[in-house]
């Protein structure tokens, strides 16, 4: 079985607290050694229209967009625009053993003939609709990570949305799919050997 998985695009996250302040600290040290140069020097003017130069750095109208958005307030885990600084990771939900619902990476069974990467796409074009516009690139030749299970292997398959959407197929396979951070992912995978494999192969932020 060959899972694979699709890690949107996201936002350069907030440096850690000791980064910052170590930025505060050498701006401080800075400060205290820097030599001031006369104002003539640095007074902005305008030119011979006396219009001021754009990009003052007198203007004070521009303010940062907030990290915080819509689908994070609503909790919406099917929008790629939460969590927006953290990798989101694609997980589909379908009918395990016995009829019960199990949330899981995109999967399929590994065929005679076919390399991993292939299974591994394969396991993908299984659940999502057909676009044209969608872009997908999947991550080296080789599987990210490999389990053993009693009755199978299970090969992990790095892959990242470059652009567009995902629409599941209808009828018949996955039903339900979400966009997760890393941190919720023990909420959605069940498996206790399956979050340990992950949370190895997912090291980082």
């Amino acid at each position: 079985m060959t899972p694979a998985s699709l890690q949107a695009a996201v936002v350069v996250p907030e440096d850690p607290l000791y980064e910052i302040e170590y930025h505060e600290l050498k701006e401080r040290l800075f400060s205290k050694y820097r030599r001031e140069l006369p104002s003539e020097f640095t007074k902005v003017t305008g030119g011979e229209s006396g219009d001021t130069p754009e990009g003052d750095a007198g203007d004070t109208s521009f303010s940062f967009a907030s990290r915080i958005t819509e689908a994070d307030e609503q909790n919406d885990i099917k929008s790629l625009r939460r969590a927006l600084h953290k990798r989101l990771f694609f997980l589909v939900r379908s009918k395990g053993e016995g009829g019960k619902e199990v949330w899981h990476f995109p999967q399929r069974g590994h065929e005679a003939g076919q390399t991993i990467k292939q299974a591994a796409e394969g396991a993908l074009e299984g659940v999502l609709t057909a676009d044209e516009g969608r872009q997908v690139y999947f991550i080296g030749n080789s599987p990210a990570g490999h389990g053993r299970y009693p009755d199978y292997d299970m090969f992990f398959h790095r892959a990242q949305l470059i652009k567009g959407s995902v629409a599941l197929q209808p009828g018949g396979g996955p039903h339900d799919y979400a966009w997760v951070t890393k941190e919720e992912l023990p909420q959605y995978i069940e498996d206790p050997n399956a979050q340990m494999l992950f949370s190895m192969i997912l090291a980082g932020p």
